[in-house]
């Protein structure tokens, strides 16, 4: 009885050590969730075997100012867009000189993309009471647009609006909306 219970202990040592010594280390493993802030201010994560992290994007030198290429940094930026969203008109008849009819600070919901990208950039809201907004960004072309998928009831900026954004300044900007009151 003793020698069985021994028998039975060494086989299952003997299975224990020969399991735990044939691992396989080449299985696949996951990477830490870790993320690296890029200059332009976007951010990688690891990839690949060895759990690198991924590079980051090249500078868009098209869309740069002239003579500011690579001059995007880590946020925040000391440079973007700010301005005042107005609807109008407020008034089915206008009469001249009544100043109620004028114009209204809209809290309109805006996107930002990168001139010649379908990729948003940054989407926000102007403030309720005053219409205005202050985006941060880093210098480069954009267009600044209506969030057509947030806005109630449906309005419409007169066009996308182009924007330059230089260092170290803010760009000032008026959008134009239409109530369609007519």
């Amino acid at each position: 009885m003793k020698y069985t219970i021994s028998i039975v202990i060494l086989a299952i040592a003997t299975f224990m050590l020969w399991g735990l010594g044939n691992t396989r280390v080449d299985a696949p493993m996951g990477c830490t969730l870790e993320a690296k802030i890029c200059p332009d201010g976007t951010s990688v994560g690891r990839t690949g075997p060895n759990c690198e992290f991924a590079p980051c994007p090249e500078p868009d030198l098209d869309n740069e100012p002239p003579g500011e290429e690579g001059s995007g940094g880590i946020l925040p930026y000391d440079s973007g867009v700010q301005g005042v969203v107005w609807l109008g008109p407020t008034c089915p008849v206008e009469i001249v000189g009544d100043r109620s009819c004028e114009p209204r600070p809209y809290p309109a919901k805006l996107l930002v993309r990168r001139a010649g990208s379908q990729t948003v950039y940054i989407r926000f809201q102007a403030e309720m009471n005053t219409g205005t907004f202050i985006v941060d960004l880093p210098p480069g072309d954009y267009v600044i647009e209506e969030d057509s998928e947030s806005n109630s009831p449906p309005t419409r900026v007169n066009s996308p609006v182009p924007v330059r954004v230089v260092p170290d300044k803010y760009t000032n900007v008026r959008l134009d909306f239409d109530s369609g009151i007519r």
